[in-house]
């Protein structure tokens, strides 16, 4: 049996994903780990030195991955996670059809992002979206857990 995950950092690490960087959970202990993409390479094309303390903890962890494979399981990055999507569901469940069709024009083109967040900021619901962005992520690491069989705590 794995150890229990922490949900509140599942949900961070799997919105905060960064360039360059990967996510995993530890099996064993529940911890969230990340480790840049510069540190797993060297783990894979080099053996690991005989004194593995001589390493910052994060190449320590990234040597670890590599001879460990069953021991960690990758975090969806954003590539797997559709956050247009979520923006046009947020828009599609607004009752305010002003709000709805504002924010629907607003997602379309090049520069969606930006300009979907500041229409909800102008129209008020910025803070609604963020709320229903936090909880469409909650599900996402809720899923993911039991996709994995792993146990989770608030």
């Amino acid at each position: 049996m794995s150890a229990k995950v922490k949900l509140s950092v599942l949900i961070d690490e799997i919105e905060n994903d960064f360039d360059e960087y990967q996510s995993f959970v530890n099996l064993e202990t529940g911890e969230v780990v990340m480790v840049s993409d510069w540190s797993l390479s060297k783990a894979e094309d080099e053996e690991p030195p005989e004194d593995m303390d001589s390493l910052d903890e994060e190449l320590r962890i990234a040597y670890d991955i590599v001879d460990s494979v069953d021991k960690y399981i990758s975090l969806p990055d954003r590539f797997e996670i559709n956050e247009y999507q979520m923006m046009e569901d947020f828009c599609f469940s607004l009752e305010d059809q002003k709000q709805k069709d504002i924010l629907l024009r607003a997602i379309n083109g090049k520069g969606a992002f930006r300009r979907f967040k500041d229409r909800a900021f102008e129209l008020g619901v910025i803070e609604d979206w963020y709320e229903y962005k936090r909880s469409c992520y909650r599900k996402i690491a809720i899923d993911f857990c039991k996709d994995h069989g792993l146990e989770y705590v608030e």
